[in-house]
C-alpha cells in the first residue's frame, strides 16, 4: 500500500469520524428539543384547559344554586391539531374533543393515581394510525380533584422530521466521504 493511498485513507477516515460523532450530536439535540417542545406545549394546553373547564363549572354551580342549568364546557374550541378528553377519577370517559371521533385513548386510566394525588402524568403509546402522547393534568373543581383534562397529540410529523433530518445526515456524510476521498486522493498524487 502506498504512502499516498494510506494518507488518503486515514484522512477519510478522521473526517468520517468526524462527521458521524457531529451527526450524532445534531440528531441527539434535535429529538430531545422536539420531545420538549411537545411535552411542554402539551402541558400548557392542559394546565389552560384545565382552568376554564374548572372557571366554567365553579360558575355554573354558583348559577345552578340560584335555579339555573349545568352545562358541560365545550372543549373543541381549545383543540386544533391535538385530541382533548376530560376522565374522572373513576376512569370514565366523560368528555372528548371531536376532532378524537369517539376514538378509545389506549391506557387512559394510568394517568389516575398520579392525577388523585395532583401530579401531572404523560406517556407515549403507538396506535394503529402513529404514536401518541397522552398528556394528563388534574382537573381541579372547588379545590378538590374532580378528574382528569388529557391531551392526545399525534407525534407523527415529530417521528417523520426526526426521520428525514436522518436520512438527510447519512446522505450528506456519505456523500462528503466521498467527495474527501476523491479529493484527497488527488492531492496526495
Amino acid at each position: 500500500m502506498t504512502i499516498r493511498l494510506r494518507l488518503t485513507l486515514w484522512y477519510t477516515a478522521l473526517l468520517g469520524a468526524t462527521l458521524v460523532f457531529f451527526s450524532v450530536i445534531v440528531y441527539s439535540a434535535l429529538a430531545t428539543n422536539l420531545q420538549t417542545q411537545l411535552i411542554q406545549e402539551s402541558e400548557r394546553r392542559a394546565r389552560d384547559i384545565s382552568r376554564a373547564i374548572s372557571t366554567q363549572i365553579e360558575r355554573d354551580l354558583g348559577n345552578l344554586q340560584q335555579g339555573g342549568d349545568l352545562e358541560f364546557p365545550n372543549i373543541n374550541y381549545f383543540a386544533i391539531s391535538v385530541g382533548v378528553q376530560v376522565v374522572s377519577l373513576e376512569g370514565l370517559l366523560v368528555k372528548q374533543s371531536s376532532n378524537l371521533m369517539n376514538m378509545k385513548v389506549p391506557n387512559f386510566e394510568q394517568a389516575l393515581p398520579a392525577i388523585s394525588e395532583n401530579k401531572t402524568h404523560r406517556y407515549i403509546t403507538s396506535e394503529a394510525s402513529g404514536s401518541l402522547l397522552v398528556y394528563s393534568a388534574p382537573l381541579v373543581i372547588a379545590g378538590r380533584i374532580a378528574g382528569a383534562v388529557q391531551i392526545v397529540r399525534p407525534m407523527g410529523a415529530a417521528l417523520n422530521a426526526l426521520s428525514q433530518v436522518s436520512r438527510y445526515l447519512i446522505i450528506g456524510t456519505g456523500l462528503s466521504l466521498i467527495v474527501a476521498a476523491v479529493v484527497g486522493a488527488f492531492l496526495a498524487r
